[in-house]
């Protein structure tokens, strides 16, 4: 159902070099976002090896997200740069990565 909150990103998947990586964030409008209880914020890659990292704005998951979001209507462009905890192992080192979607 709609219920008026306009345009919102919800997220886009993508493989990089055999990873998989996927982004979840709800935007209505262009800006920064680091997370927070309205711009909920979650990403997770996945390894070939099948090793899982992930990184989240306000949950138990450790991790950092910077989400810069050009446009979103009509469709999403902007930039992510993600700081990912090893969801096996928390205490190993992060993976960093960085991902972007053009017009």
């Amino acid at each position: 159902a709609d219920i008026g909150l306009g345009p919102c990103f919800t997220g886009f998947s993508a493989v990089l070099n055999g990873m998989r990586v996927g982004l979840i964030a709800f935007v209505q409008e262009p800006g920064d976002y680091t997370g927070d209880s309205v711009h909920v914020l979650f990403a997770q890659t996945t390894t070939p090896a099948g090793r899982s990292y992930v990184a989240s704005a306000g949950t138990r998951f450790e991790g950092a997200i910077m989400l810069h979001v050009s446009s979103v209507v009509p469709r999403f462009v902007g930039t992510a740069e993600l700081l990912l905890i090893d969801e096996a192992q928390p205490e190993a080192e992060p993976l960093k990565l960085s991902a972007s979607s053009r017009s």
